[in-house]
């Protein structure tokens, strides 16, 4: 498979999942977006959508994973510092969040 082929590939599990998360299907959802992180490692997004269906599913410490990996990949994007920032939120650790939100809403108010 070529690598234009494998990110193709790695987009339609991104697409399936999305279409899970918005049927409430979060650990099918997950399934899709671990496929596509397995395709292509180096997409922060793949990364942001399996931490919020693992967030939807109470997996909080997958969840925050996710989210620090999708900052790591993309530490310019505001919306995983957000997504961090929720996870955080949903384990109680409040300041913590509370830092992640600032930190999203300097890099991408429209997305804190």
């Amino acid at each position: 498979m070529s690598d234009s082929d494998t990110i193709a590939e790695a987009e339609k599990a991104k697409l399936l999942g999305n279409e899970k998360m918005k049927e409430a299907d979060y650990i099918a959802a997950a399934e899709q977006f671990s496929k596509a992180t397995e395709l292509d490692s180096t997409n922060h997004v793949f990364y942001s959508n399996r931490s919020a269906a693992f967030l939807l599913q109470g997996m909080h410490v997958e969840a925050l994973a996710d989210a620090e990996k999708c900052i790591e990949l993309n530490p310019s994007w505001g919306k995983g510092y957000a997504r961090k920032g929720e996870v955080l939120e949903a384990m109680q650790e409040f300041t913590k969040a509370q830092e992640a939100y600032r930190k999203a809403k300097v890099l991408g108010p429209e997305e804190a």
